[in-house]
């Protein structure tokens, strides 16, 4: 195909506005009809481009607004904030209805077809370029909107253009559905691979090889036993600290964490057995601390709600500092392995959903320390 200053042939760069036929303005308060579809910029979806809730108005309750008379294949479009998109061509369903003035209506000619104008009008380059003013909001002029320069191609070129984006958009729908459904698979299997995990099922076969394993009451034997001595060797720590001499039955004041209650809970794999959380972390789960806004700055990086995702915590260096007391540091510094969870502040740690995912209602942060 031959071109010329850089266009097909048959193609010719010219003004918006020369693409249009002229809009009409209408009073619904001086018509027949006792009700109309309203569209105004609630009524688009600027994420699918489409209107999606026009509202149905008694003609008594039409606001000064309801001026633009809209047909079918117009491509209405708002000059406030244009970056965000509001516009969409207007369906057969609202054909002879009234948008507000916060539209710019195109209605192309005859021998331009809606579509094309739309994709035209849609382009992130054609967007960007659109000269707004103001910051309350910005917004553009029809004048100088209407005078932006577009390519139109040949009305049957046209026609293959649009046909062509709309097999190529479709294939990209299905493509990102169909990411979609594998996302939602992976969650599942992730889901019942943590189930089959807790339940004991991946680990069946070996213990079937391994008879003689120590049972997980041995383990917890051991686990509880350090965790009083850590105990013990914290409060000497202290005692040292303070220069005092412990104290006689010092060691009656350990409080051994609560068996857990069985009632109810499922049958175990042989070996394994029922055990509280509170028994396998050292010091118990604590809530972190909040620090009102002043205090940040220098200091130490503190992890905040914001700062993890999925399970995933952002570097150190990326992390906002704030200034700590000794104190603080050492009872709510961090040690490698240590658990965070979000949890709800009325009911604490919110439990798994039946899908493994957690709960997006949390919104304070405890510390497991293992």
């Amino acid at each position: 195909m031959s071109k010329q200053n850089g266009l097909p042939k048959g193609w010719a760069i010219t003004p918006l506005s020369s693409t249009l036929l002229p809009k009409v303005t209408r009073n619904p308060k001086q018509e027949r009809s006792d009700s109309f579809e309203y569209v105004d910029i609630d009524a688009l979806d600027n994420k699918k481009q489409v209107i999606s809730a026009p509202k149905r108005l008694s003609k008594s309750d039409a606001p000064s607004r309801a001026r633009m008379g809209i047909h079918k294949g117009d491509v209405i479009f708002s000059l406030v904030r244009p970056y965000l998109k509001n516009l969409a061509i207007v369906p057969e369903a609202l054909d002879g209805q009234i948008a507000s003035t916060a539209y710019c209506i195109l209605r192309p000619a005859v021998d331009v077809d809606s579509h094309f104008l739309f994709y035209q009008v849609l382009q992130d380059s054609f967007i960007h370029s659109i000269p707004t003013y103001g910051n309350s909001p910005p917004s553009a002029r029809d004048d100088e909107f209407l005078a932006m320069q577009i390519r139109v191609a040949p009305l049957n070129e046209q026609r293959r253009i649009v046909a062509k984006i709309e097999e190529l958009f479709s294939n990209l729908d299905a493509g990102v559905a169909a990411l979609e459904r594998i996302r939602a698979n992976l969650k599942r299997y992730r889901a019942a691979v943590l189930k089959a995990a807790v339940e004991g099922k991946l680990t069946a076969a070996w213990r079937a090889k391994h008879p003689q394993s120590e049972p997980a009451s041995k383990l917890l034997e051991r686990i509880l036993a350090e965790r009083r001595a850590k105990w013990e060797q914290d409060q000497l720590a202290k005692f040292a600290a303070a220069a005092k001499t412990p104290p006689k039955g010092w060691r009656e004041k350990y409080v051994e964490p609560a068996g857990p209650d069985t009632n109810g809970l499922p049958e175990l794999p042989q070996g394994w057995c029922w055990v509280t959380l509170g028994s396998l972390v050292k010091k118990g789960p604590q809530n972190g601390l909040y620090y009102p806004k002043e205090r940040y700055g220098l200091g130490v990086p503190i992890i905040r709600i914001d700062d993890y995702q999925d399970f995933c915590s952002r570097s150190s260096s990326e992390l906002r500092t704030v200034s700590a007391s000794s104190e603080d540091q050492i009872t709510y510094g961090l040690c490698p392995g240590d658990l965070l969870v979000r949890a709800c502040p009325k009911s604490g740690i919110n439990s798994v959903s039946s899908d493994g995912s957690l709960d997006e209602s949390w919104r304070s942060l405890q510390a497991l320390h293992c």
